[in-house]
């Protein structure tokens, strides 16, 4: 009696279809239809979010599923705020930077004494006694104007420890991965699944490259 195929995917797979996938991340980024930020404007955010990780008045926003979104945490050991989200102010962020706006540290700062920074996609109600922040993204949703927005490079914490217990520079790093233009990867909603692709995006970060100095 002949052995059973084995039921599990094979840990090392084609080498010529992840090129082809690369291939297609690289014609992608290569595309007119690509949603370009300008290099500039880009610089200028980081500089906006290397401020604001260090401006102590400003919470850090961390992106996590598990813990209630516009909550504040306190820092244990630096006593900074810090705000769980979800993908929602990177959104933010990529709407105005796709259109070449960046707002000043004073604006960001008023925009959450004015609870106006976007930290969730919706409310629920359950949580709200338990929230400080509730802004919503409404008209800043990448998703309405039809991309996914994914990141390069990984923003959120895998482990089970206490954002308050984390080292202050881990979340400080994970906050600006989150809210970089640079960071950014958007492809059309039906294509979704190819952001969370390696390959794919390795090859939209080559062909980026081609196009602009980073």
């Amino acid at each position: 009696m002949s052995e059973p195929n084995s039921i599990h995917c094979p840990e090392v797979l084609p080498s010529k279809l992840g090129k082809q996938i690369r291939k297609l991340g690289i014609e992608w980024a290569s595309s007119n239809a690509y949603p370009r930020i300008d290099p500039e404007v880009c610089a200028q955010w980081d500089a906006l979010l290397e401020q604001w990780a260090n401006d102590k008045f400003i919470p850090l926003l961390i992106r996590r599923s598990s813990e209630i979104r516009g909550k504040k945490i306190c820092h244990k050991h630096t006593e900074w705020s810090l705000v769980p989200c979800d993908n929602s102010p990177a959104q933010w962020a990529c709407f105005l930077a796709l259109q070449g706006q960046v707002p000043t540290l004073k604006a960001v700062r008023h925009g959450f004494d004015q609870d106006k920074i976007p930290i969730m996609y919706a409310r629920k109600a359950a949580e709200s006694s338990k929230r400080r922040f509730h802004c919503t993204l409404g008209r800043y949703s990448i998703n309405k104007c039809g991309w996914k927005l994914c990141h390069i490079s990984e923003v959120g914490f895998g482990s089970k420890i206490q954002l308050a217990e984390h080292p202050i520079e881990n979340l400080r790093e994970k906050f600006k991965l989150l809210m970089s233009p640079k960071n950014f990867v958007l492809v059309p909603k039906g294509w979704g699944g190819l952001g969370e692709v390696d390959e794919f995006l390795d090859g939209v970060i080559e062909g980026v490259k081609k196009r602009v100095n980073w």
